[in-house]
């Protein structure tokens, strides 16, 4: 039995903590960056972690839990949400340590529903928040050396 049948809750939650970084923008919260500089960053995180994910998908070629594709391993949704987590960390570790741990709370529910849902192995979504994060803490260090 699936938590989410109709809609998949992991296909949303994914993006809540990149969402977030944007919300608290307009909520006047002043993040480490301007705006732009943000939108840059994540830029360069999101092509990072898509470069990533996408070769290791269809070069590992792992067969999903349910058995409907040859493309698990790493898990895109994961690490698009743990790449979320590191970035809302990022942007506003200096206000509070808990953007922090909703960010990754969401980003870790968003591993577990795929697992849950059958849709990765375990593997799959370790990688996939190894690779989101180090995908952002990157474009952390990069961003400075090309702007």
């Amino acid at each position: 039995m699936h938590i989410d049948n109709s809609i998949s809750i992991d296909d949303f939650s994914q993006y809540a903590p990149i969402a977030s970084v944007y919300a608290l923008n307009l909520m006047g919260i002043e993040g480490r960056h301007k705006l732009l500089e943000q939108t840059i960053l994540l830029s360069i995180a999101s092509g990072i972690t898509a470069l990533t994910v996408n070769s290791l998908k269809y070069s590992t070629k792992v067969l999903r839990p349910d058995g409907t594709s040859y493309n698990s391993f790493p898990s895109g949704h994961t690490a698009i949400a743990f790449m979320g987590a590191e970035f809302l960390w990022q942007e506003y570790k200096h206000h509070s340590i808990w953007y922090g741990i909703g960010g990754y709370s969401v980003a870790s529910a968003t591993g577990l529903f795929r697992i849950y849902n059958d849709r990765h192995w375990f593997g799959d979504v370790i990688a996939g928040a190894g690779i989101g994060m180090l995908s952002a803490k990157f474009a952390y260090w990069l961003y400075p050396q090309i702007s």
